[in-house]
């Protein structure tokens, strides 16, 4: 239905109305409500700019993962465990550069380091990956996304929930 046939439609609809103070503002609310149908459905047809704010992550190529006197490397701490999901491989990583080598602040940068070490492939969006694991887990703290921290149901989770890779041969 074209703009001609929709004016003669309202027109038809306001003008059964008799008092013409009503039929006038009738027809004002019919022609609005035309109006911003058509802008609903312009606005939808706009492409979206991709975001720049958030950074490609940067492989951190100083930061030690081979591990040092009685500490685990990266990759011998990993294998302990069974990760099923990048959120618990999210929380591996953090822990381990939190707990095991003491590393502060942890960065979204350090956690693709760690994937990137390990030879994974990396969540596709890593920053939603981790802040994904923080609110619906709630084993990370992405408050400050420059400060990435293990909180207590994180350290629970690792230490006594997590399946360990000896485990699934039992």
């Amino acid at each position: 239905m074209d703009m001609k046939d929709k004016l003669k439609e309202i027109e038809d609809q306001v003008s059964i109305i008799k008092d013409p103070e009503l039929r006038k503002i009738a027809f004002q609310k019919l022609m609005d409500s035309l109006t911003i149908k058509k802008k609903a459905k312009s606005s939808r047809t706009k492409k979206r700019k991709p975001s720049t704010l958030v950074k490609a992550p940067q492989l951190i190529k100083d930061l030690d993962l081979s591990g040092e006197n009685d500490k685990p490397s990266l990759r011998e701490f990993y294998e302990r465990y069974s990760p099923k999901t990048n959120q618990e491989r999210n929380l591996i990583f953090c822990y381990y550069l939190q707990q095991i080598i003491n590393h502060t602040p942890i960065t979204v940068n350090h956690v693709f380091t760690c994937y990137r070490n390990i030879g994974i492939k990396t969540p596709k969006a890593l920053y939603q990956s981790l802040a994904d694991t923080s609110y619906h887990k709630g084993w990370l703290d992405t408050s400050s996304i420059d400060n990435i921290t293990v909180p207590v149901a994180g350290i629970n989770y690792i230490e006594h929930d997590m399946a360990k890779a000896d485990s699934e041969s039992k």
